[in-house]
């Protein structure tokens, strides 16, 4: 949902000396005002100075700290913003204003409770701003109260017929509450009123693709591309339509443009699944690569890049990956599901496998997955079985101190082995080549 920031309401009158036309210079603390258009680095010098001014009323500083909040919050300086509107309320406990201005800080910044205490509290002392219920709504959004939010909504359009903004966030509250056709009606409205809202237009087109109407969708995000043409998400979301009607090449060319707008990893994720589904499982890799390295807390690469490794027959990097998303996203059923496939496949494996072509260990009772990637995959099966034999054929040859010595590096091995086992940086087949190297060395 797009959000404005809510206006200030308090006014600050400078007071300003008085000079000679001839000799008049640029009055003090000029920009220091509400919904001043100058720069805020330019806002908040002058409200320093006017704050460090002996000479500055005290009646006159609720005014100062609300145009200096503002100039911060312009910068993403939330904090500082909500530290000058607390000096606000605490010289004026009863400005609404101030209190919806501090709810809408808190909720950009994600702290919903705090910002519903605020907007509760500026309704109380003047429930007829629309903005206000309009910034409740999102609150309760937030908290995911979307009953709570569309009797905001409705409110604030009770009080302002017109008001755009409240029917498109009306309309993400009906499509939280999974009601495309109720969302699309706010949408249409909202629309209706204020025809260029292209984040109303591409949430038109999710509630579209609720209700399998891919081709509406479409024409709704082409429809943000062509005014905002320069919105990277505008274009992976069309890429998303066009990989729905498996249009994959349409859906690559959108995801293309998104990543030379903004290279981040959703859309390397995006594209990768269009490569993926057109059974171009490198170049799907290469991008699942380039998003976790972007992002490495981007749990779907991991997970998609798991799917890809499973289709190229690897399923030891494909389990590795599996475990991976998991680490990232514990609830992730997606990943859950693949794992637990995986696992499966590699058991059905390991019991078919014949007496002679066993590792060290019997994959029916298995239970680490390091245990169960050797059992599904051939070679490592082979390198496990062999670094068994040479262990044992190097004990043979040694007498009982040495062997215990042995025992013990061997043991410590396995452990590593299994401790490192699923991290993205562990070389896990060119480990037991190593160590069967070094065995072989003891044994011959």
């Amino acid at each position: 949902m797009h959000r404005s920031f809510l206006p200030f309401a308090i006014c600050c009158a400078l007071l300003v000396a008085v000079v000679p036309a001839a000799a008049q210079a640029e009055p003090k603390g000029q920009s220091c005002v509400e919904g001043s258009k100058a720069v805020p680095e330019r806002v908040i010098e002058d409200c320093d100075a006017l704050l460090m001014d002996k000479a500055t009323a005290e009646a006159k500083l609720p005014g100062v700290f609300l145009a200096r909040a503002e100039a911060f919050a312009r910068q993403g300086r939330v904090q500082m913003a909500i530290e000058d509107l607390d000096n606000v309320i605490r010289r004026v406990p009863d400005s609404a204003r101030a209190y919806a201005t501090r709810a809408e800080l808190y909720y950009l910044s994600g702290e919903y409770e705090r910002s519903l205490t605020d907007f509760n509290e500026s309704l109380r002392l003047d429930p007829s701003k629309a903005d206000v219920f309009d910034g409740r709504g999102n609150t309760f959004i937030g908290l995911k109260q979307y009953g709570r939010a569309i009797e905001d909504y409705s409110e604030a359009l009770r009080i302002d017929p017109k008001n755009a903004q409240a029917y498109s966030d009306r309309g993400v509250a009906w499509y939280f509450k999974k009601n495309a056709e109720a969302a699309i009606r706010d949408y249409d409205e909202a629309l209706r009123l204020e025809p260029h809202r292209t984040h109303t237009i591409v949430n038109r087109a999710a509630a579209w693709k609720d209700l399998g109407r891919i081709d509406l969708a479409l024409r709704d995000e082409s429809e943000a591309i062509r005014l905002n043409p320069t919105d990277p998400h505008f274009r992976s979301n069309r890429g998303l339509s066009y990989a729905d009607k498996k249009d994959y090449d349409r859906a690559i060319a959108d995801y293309d443009e998104a990543i030379r707008l903004k290279p981040q990893a959703n859309f390397f994720t995006n594209r990768g699944d269009a490569f993926q589904a057109k059974g171009e499982l490198d170049r799907a890799i290469a991008d699942y690569d380039e998003a976790i390295k972007r992002d490495a807390n981007f749990w779907s690469a991991y997970n998609n890049r798991g799917a890809a490794w499973r289709l190229k027959g690897d399923r030891r990097r494909a389990l590795t990956d599996f475990e991976a998303a998991l680490r990232v996203n514990p609830s992730s059923e997606m990943a859950k599901a693949s794992r637990r496939l995986l696992v499966r496949e590699i058991e059905q494996l390991g019991a078919m496998m014949p007496l002679d072509n066993k590792p060290s260990f019997n994959c029916q009772t298995a239970k680490r997955p390091v245990e169960k990637t050797i059992c599904g995959d051939p070679g490592l099966t082979q390198l496990d079985r062999e670094i068994d034999q040479q262990f044992k054929k190097a004990l043979a040859k040694l007498d009982a101190k040495a062997a215990a010595a042995l025992r013990k590096e061997q043991g410590e091995f396995v452990a590593a082995r299994n401790a490192s086992f699923g991290r993205a940086d562990y070389d896990f087949r060119g480990t037991l080549e190593k160590r069967l190297t070094a065995l072989r060395a003891m044994a011959n």
